[in-house]
């Protein structure tokens, strides 16, 4: 059964976080702007409910994360270059693999596919819910067992979603999905998953707060400013959070494998 400490996963992303985190906004300022103006394309076009057109408008954006998140996952696991580094940062950098570019490149594509499959069945769901039924139909036992199905199936899912990792680190998807056979393991990503998001969430709380202090509501709604900004604060804040759980799920997939001796 595959297993790994997500716990400990997490505090290691947390600190090389905070250890690179200048070096981490350099790199990460292109993908925050890029996603920014996709963000600003969206509400300009008025496509806040056309989830389908939203996610061709934000493939530019998915590539840049994964990117970003390809090449972080290489500086953190692996010691390789990270530029922009602070002197008294330098460290002594061991040989870099000379098959790295293509593995991030695998990634790359198994970052944008995914996230774009996401987008198109989240814009399906959408849309039938939209067409669906007026009325909400009393519950049943049926529906409730077909519900509970789905949300098992779901839980199962989630380890899809990370399937980019293993890619960038060298990994073959075949031998990744061997060892994480079990059921078990996508409660520990979805453990990973929580504390690397739950933080930044309460950060964007207190901050919505605030920024609703500094731009007050107005008679029809929130300010224009106000929508802005929280925009960005949530884009921010979703990087870095993307950041730190891609890191720890890295992490544990170093811990399964090796606990499999699996050949990249």
């Amino acid at each position: 059964m595959a297993t790994f400490d997500f716990i400990e996963a997490a505090s290691k992303s947390y600190k090389f976080l905070w250890i690179e985190r200048q070096v981490i906004a350099r790199l990460a300022f292109p993908a925050i702007i890029i996603r920014f103006i996709s963000y600003i394309l969206i509400t300009t076009f008025g496509l806040e409910e056309n989830f389908l057109r939203q996610g061709l408008i934000l493939l530019p954006a998915y590539f840049a994360e994964a990117w970003l998140l390809a090449y972080l996952i290489r500086c953190a696991l692996y010691n390789e270059d990270l530029p922009f580094r602070a002197p008294s940062l330098k460290k002594k950098l061991g040989p870099a693999n000379p098959e790295r570019y293509r593995f991030m490149r695998a990634g790359i594509a198994v970052y944008v596919l995914t996230w774009t499959i996401l987008s198109c069945v989240n814009g399906m769901a959408m849309r039938s819910v939209v067409n669906g039924v007026e009325e909400i139909p009393e519950p049943t036992l049926e529906a409730y067992l077909v519900g509970m199905a789905a949300f098992a199936f779901g839980m199962w899912l989630f380890r899809l979603i990370w399937l980019y990792v293993p890619m960038v680190m060298g990994y073959s998807i075949v031998g990744f999905m061997r060892r994480i056979r079990g059921y078990t393991i996508s409660l520990y990503m979805v453990g990973a998953w929580l504390i690397c998001y739950v933080p930044f969430i309460l950060l964007l709380m207190l901050f919505s707060d605030m920024a609703l202090i500094a731009f007050p509501s107005e008679t029809d709604g929130p300010s224009v400013a106000y929508k802005y900004v929280m925009a960005a604060a949530e884009i921010i804040a979703n990087m870095a959070s993307t950041i730190v759980v891609t890191i720890t799920i890295a992490y544990g997939v170093e811990s399964i494998m090796n606990a499999g001796d699996e050949k990249k």
